[in-house]
């Protein structure tokens, strides 16, 4: 039951978020979910009407699927920080290559402004 009632939040969080997401792929959440767990909406209601008969029972199986929903928040939310460390690694290598590469080509230009007047003066020496 934990399992089912965890897989419907999660469901849930998806279709209160991005239906379209769903609504495009044709899944019609229960019935996937009882298709998952090979149950039927019918088994679904009798279970959940024990439990709520059992109120300490269900209390504790929506701790777990609280426990297992926060364990699933951190787990990726710790990807994607680790994600996001790494855009900005990459980030900051990108400005560090453009800014390295701006420097070389200041160097070419100064190099060539240098290399000017030394033409001249060698052009004015052979005179």
């Amino acid at each position: 039951m934990v399992n089912i009632l965890l897989d419907l939040k999660l469901i849930g969080a998806v279709t209160g978020r991005d239906k379209e997401v769903l609504d495009s792929a044709k899944v019609v959440p229960e019935s996937y979910v009882y298709k998952k767990y090979n149950i039927d909406s019918a088994q679904f209601a009798n279970s959940n009407a024990y439990y709520t008969y059992y109120m300490k029972e269900y209390a504790e199986i929506y701790e777990k699927v609280k426990d297992s929903l926060s364990k699933l928040k951190t787990y990726y939310t710790d990807i994607l920080d680790r994600e996001l460390k790494e855009k900005r690694k990459a980030d900051s290598l990108k400005a560090a290559k453009r800014e390295l590469e701006a420097l070389e080509l200041d160097a070419e230009i100064i190099d060539t402004e240098e290399e000017e007047p030394r033409l001249i003066d060698a052009v004015s020496d052979n005179e």
